[in-house]
């Protein structure tokens, strides 16, 4: 639970009480209405996940405060979590965002250990901004002047190569076009057959470049984001191999 969140403290008195209690108690109430002007290092937006990139952040990745390897790629029309909303909506363009750690949401950065950011000097925009108690300087910067890959990958760079390479085979306006009916909790159907065939060519694009060592893994998720049928399985689609193809079916 956020501390700058007021929490109604039931405490369950002795049938006598005492001075002391009453002083406690009174004690407690004060607390709960004292309010919060500064971070109290808790970390409990950290473990919310990564912030967005702005352009306000690019000589951090430049200068490589923040690796590439540490970024992953939300392209248009894929799933995101909205601030403004509060709510899982699609992508109306692309983002460059912080990696979880080790699987989860939890921000690389973020050492749970200490509960201290490793970056904190340099850290991003977004973290900057952040008050809990008070969002309203971050809401401003949603969605505004926000970071993509080309303007961090230079044009002679294998990486944009293969950046290229996978929007042809997988347009992002025909995979955001597929993926639209899946957040209409089953109000019309989606194409699985052609959602099908987009995993096939993402997964192909994927370990060709990984295969002739045109990017790393580490750099795999920034260069072309996550893999499509990982991001369909949050939608309880699992991709299948049938004889060599991919088939989507709907997880029971």
């Amino acid at each position: 639970v956020c501390p700058a969140t007021k929490v109604t403290l039931i405490l369950f008195i002795p049938t006598t009480t005492t001075k002391e209690n009453a002083r406690f108690l009174m004690k407690m109430n004060n607390l709960s209405e004292t309010r919060q002007t500064d971070c109290m290092q808790c970390g409990t937006c950290c473990r919310k996940g990564g912030p967005a990139l702005h352009q306000e952040d690019l000589a951090l990745v430049r200068e490589g405060t923040i690796a590439l390897s540490d970024l992953v790629t939300i392209r248009k029309g894929e799933p995101v979590y909205s601030p403004t909303t509060e709510s899982i909506t699609p992508s109306s363009f692309e983002l460059l965002k912080i990696k979880g750690g080790k699987g989860e949401w939890t921000c690389c950065y973020f050492d749970q250990t200490v509960s201290r950011c490793k970056i904190y000097a340099d850290r991003p925009l977004e973290c900057r901004l952040l008050k809990c108690w008070d969002p309203a300087d971050l809401l401003r910067i949603v969605n505004t002047a926000t970071l993509v890959r080309k303007d961090v990958i230079q044009d002679d760079d294998p990486m944009f190569t293969v950046m290229t390479m996978h929007e042809e085979q997988c347009p992002t306006a025909q995979t955001a076009e597929l993926m639209l009916p899946l957040f209409d909790d089953g109000k019309r159907e989606a194409d699985l057959a052609g959602l099908a065939e987009l995993v096939s060519k993402d997964l192909i694009v994927r370990d060709a470049a990984l295969q002739r060592r045109l990017i790393t893994p580490q750099e795999e998720f920034f260069v072309l984001g996550r893999p499509l049928f990982k991001i369909l399985e949050g939608f309880g689609l699992d991709a299948v191999d049938n004889n060599y193809t991919i088939e989507l079916r709907r997880r029971s």
